[in-house]
């Protein structure tokens, strides 16, 4: 233990110099490769660095006696304050990228770059890490069961929440207009894969209908819904005035998937 917290903040310092001579020549994700390096592999590394660091001298070289909870404690301040660092990293790294490109072109569009982030990936990774985070724990539900005992009631308004929280997830992505169609279509394609994930593994596993299983279970309805809603779901032709949901029901809009997927077949055949 003692080696790997001496270890990772050597090697961190070493790969930061190492690799910054390479600024300015490759991209990823358009940003400047280095960059991308600093914020999302080399931050996370010395974050998790730091966690393990600070758990060490609390369990270890502290002379006062200390419960899980304090020990919890001391993690959360930590964990906070790190991530108020990582946030301003990653807003110097993209930055800086613009940097670069605007030295190389005095004239680059860096209001077209920094579109790229927010109407793009950003919505992509945020929309889609929420749905993969939200399947982990529906998973890890699955095979331990958890220590919660709810009567029929109360599990079953549980699903109705979870119903109308799938309606709302749905309306939330639909929020989002912009005009690359492929977006939605991968968010939707993002939430099939995973509702047959849930089908799946109820076959497989065969959880139990009860409270012990309430997340998986909530996780099933909500995806369910929003696919569902997803099959059916257009925008309507002139906004409401009022708060209302941005969608409209077409009963006949699986019609158009039919269409879509009769043509791919074509082109396939060809």
């Amino acid at each position: 233990m003692t080696i790997f917290l001496l270890f990772i903040p050597i090697l961190a310092l070493v790969s930061a110099v190492y690799v910054y001579k390479d600024t300015g020549k490759r991209n990823f994700l358009r940003m400047d490769l280095v960059q991308f390096f600093y914020a999302f592999i080399l931050s996370p590394l010395v974050f998790v660095w730091g966690k393990s660091f600070l758990f060490f001298l609390l369990k270890n070289e502290v002379n006062v006696s200390l419960s899980t909870l304090d020990i919890f404690i001391f993690d959360t301040i930590f964990s906070i304050l790190a991530f108020y660092v990582f946030s301003f990293v990653v807003v110097h790294s993209i930055t800086k990228t613009f940097e670069l490109q605007t030295k190389k072109d005095p004239l680059y569009n860096v209001f077209e770059h920094s579109e790229y982030y927010h109407l793009w990936l950003s919505h992509l990774v945020i929309y889609a890490g929420i749905m993969l985070f939200a399947t982990a724990l529906s998973l890890i539900n699955v095979f331990i069961p958890l220590q919660i005992f709810l009567n029929k009631f109360y599990f079953h308004l549980s699903l109705l929440f979870s119903s109308m929280s799938g309606v709302l997830a749905f309306a939330a992505l639909w929020f989002y207009e912009t005009e690359d169609a492929n977006f939605m279509r991968l968010m939707k394609l993002l939430m099939g894969v995973i509702l047959i994930i849930h089908f799946a593994i109820y076959f497989i596993f065969d959880p139990q209908f009860n409270s012990q299983f309430i997340f998986y279970w909530a996780m099933f309805v909500l995806f369910l819904t929003a696919v569902v809603v997803a099959v059916f779901a257009e925008r309507p032709e002139k906004k409401s005035k009022i708060m209302a949901l941005p969608f409209t029901i077409n009963i006949y809009k699986p019609k158009y998937y039919l269409k879509f997927l009769t043509k791919k077949l074509e082109r396939f055949k060809l």
